[in-house]
């Protein structure tokens, strides 16, 4: 019986590189998606209603508007998404933490 081990070519340092890597990855995407999905759900009540319906929403006094919540951030969820893994992309390159190829094999760019 071999061990899995024997055939991993990349030492322990890298791998763990690799890992803290893919957290920031995640961290990035997960957290720039939810501020763009915010920021697009302020801007879309807003132009929908003015100050009026944005400041309802704000202190929860409009009602049955969740098809506004849900539109917003099906719109601003993507984008954030990838503005941040673009931005991991290119802190990744510029810091060298890891290779130019690994990079654009996690996020295409």
């Amino acid at each position: 019986m071999t061990n899995p081990r024997e055939n991993c070519p990349l030492p322990l340092a890298e791998r763990m590189r690799i890992a803290s890597a893919w957290v920031l990855w995640w961290a990035m995407l997960s957290s720039f998606s939810l501020v763009s999905a915010f920021l697009v759900g302020i801007t879309i009540f807003y132009l929908v209603g003015g100050l009026d319906l944005l400041s309802a929403v704000w202190h929860r006094k409009e009602e049955g508007n969740f098809l506004w919540v849900i539109a917003a951030s099906a719109a601003g969820v993507p984008a954030g998404a990838i503005f941040g893994v673009s931005l991991w992309a290119s802190l990744m390159r510029r810091t060298h933490w890891i290779d130019a190829d690994r990079v654009k094999r996690m996020s295409g760019f």
